[in-house]
C-alpha cells in the first residue's frame, strides 16, 4: 500500500504530452530483442514462436516496473505499446495455428498463466499513473484478457461446451453434442466464467481440475448447485450459508444455461480424454456411473421446474429450460451407451 501511495505521488508529472504519444501497438521486430527477432524468424513451430513470445512479456513486464521507477511516462506507455503488440501477434499466430497438438501444448497453458499474472500486474500498476493516463494501461489489460481467453478456448474450449465442427472418429462414445441456444446478449466483452454462466471461481477450479474424475466431479456440482439455488428461490427459502450467495444475481435463465453447459462439459471432458487416451478405463467408467447417477437425481429436479417455467410467461426461459432438458437426456443415453459398450 505504501509502495503504490509513494510511486503515486511521484509520477504525479501530468500526462503525456502529444509528443509522447506512441502508437496503438508495436510491430513484433521492434518490440523483440534484435537476437530474440532473429530466433524468432528461424523459428518455424508454433509452440516455439509462443515461447519466445512469452519470454518478451516476461521482460517487458519487467521493463515496465523499471520505467514506473524512473517516473518517465512516455517510455512508460511506449512499453505497454509492446505488450500489445506481443499480445496481439500471439492472438494472430493462435488463430492460424491449425495442429491441435501445438494449439494444446503446454507452452500455450504457460503463455497462458503469465498473461494472467500480466494482467493483474497491469491492474495495481495503472494506480501508480495520473488518472487521465490510465487508460493506457485499462487498454492493455483489455488486450491481454483477450489474448488470455483465447488461450483458455484453446486448452479447454470443448469442455466448456464449446460448439464442435469436426466429426468424431469411429469408436468414440459421442456423448456430447452441443445442446442449447446461444444466449450472449451483450456486447462488452467479458469473461469466459460469465459466457459460460459460470462463477470466476468454478471457471477456475475447472481450468486446474485436469483429472477426468476430478474434473468431471466439478461439473457436476456446478449443475447440482445451480437446481439448489432455483429451487431455494422457488420455495422462498432464506440463504443461511455465512458465506455471500455466489448466484445471487445469476436469473433462471442464467442458472439453467450454466446447468446446461456443466452438463456438456462433463461429457465433453469424458469424450476428450477417452479419444486422447488420457484417462483410464477404470476412471471413465467411474465418470459415466457418476454422470449417470447424477442424472436420475437432476432429471426429476429439472421436470419439478415446469409449472415455475410456465409462469414465468418468458420465452427464452422456456427454450432454456427446454434445452437443459434435453441436454440431461442426451448425457443419460449416453452415459448408459458408454458404460454398456466398455463392460462389453
Amino acid at each position: 500500500m505504501f509502495r503504490l501511495l509513494l510511486f503515486s505521488l511521484l509520477l504525479q508529472a501530468g500526462p503525456a504530452t502529444p509528443g509522447e504519444e506512441v502508437e496503438d501497438r508495436l510491430p513484433l521486430e521492434e518490440t523483440l530483442s534484435a537476437k530474440d527477432w532473429q530466433k524468432y524468424q528461424r523459428e518455424t513451430r508454433y509452440r516455439n514462436k509462443i515461447k519466445i513470445v512469452r519470454s518478451g512479456l516476461e521482460k517487458k513486464q519487467k521493463e515496465l516496473d523499471s520505467r514506473l521507477g524512473q517516473r518517465k511516462l512516455a517510455a512508460i506507455y511506449r512499453t505497454l505499446a509492446e505488450i500489445r503488440g506481443l499480445a496481439h501477434h500471439a492472438a494472430v499466430l493462435s488463430s492460424e495455428e491449425s495442429n491441435p497438438k501445438e494449439l494444446q501444448h503446454k507452452e500455450v497453458k504457460r503463455l497462458e498463466i503469465r498473461l494472467r499474472k500480466l494482467s493483474e500486474h497491469l491492474e495495481d500498476q495503472k494506480l501508480l499513473v495520473p488518472y487521465e493516463n490510465r487508460f493506457h494501461f485499462e487498454n492493455t489489460t483489455e488486450i491481454v484478457e483477450e489474448l488470455r481467453d483465447q488461450l483458455l478456448r484453446q486448452l479447454f474450449g470443448q469442455a466448456l461446451g464449446a460448439p464442435r465442427d469436426e466429426e468424431r472418429p469411429p469408436g468414440s462414445f459421442n456423448l456430447a453434442p452441443r445442446v442449447g441456444p446461444a444466449t450472449s446478449t451483450s456486447s462488452q466483452r467479458r469473461g469466459l466464467w460469465d459466457l459460460e454462466k459460470f462463477t470466476e471461481e468454478e471457471f477456475t477450479e475447472i481450468q486446474y481440475k485436469q483429472e477426468l474424475v476430478k474434473r468431471v466431479e466439478a461439473f457436476l456440482q456446478i449443475a447440482e448447485v445451480r437446481l439448489k439455488e432455483i429451487d431455494r428461490r422457488r420455495t422462498g427459502k432464506e440463504w443461511e450459508e455465512e458465506e455471500p450467495n455466489p448466484l445471487e444475481f445469476f436469473t433462471y435463465e442464467d442458472m439453467l444455461f450454466g446447468y446446461m453447459n456443466a452438463i456438456n462439459g462433463v461429457m465433453s471432458s469424458i469424450d476428450d480424454q477417452y479419444e486422447s487416451r488420457r484417462a483410464e478405463e477404470k476412471d471413465v467408467k467411474k465418470s459415466l456411473k457418476k454422470l449417470k447417477e447424477k442424472l436420475e437425481e437432476f432429471q426429476p429436479q429439472l421436470e419439478s421446474l415446469a409449472d415455475l417455467v410456465r409462469e414465468q410467461r418468458d420465452e427464452a426461459l422456456y427454450d432454456q429450460y427446454m434445452a437443459a432438458l434435453k441436454a440431461s437426456e442426451v448425457a443419460y443415453k449416453g452415459a448408459s451407451y458408454g458404460l454398456e459398450r466398455l463392460s462389453d
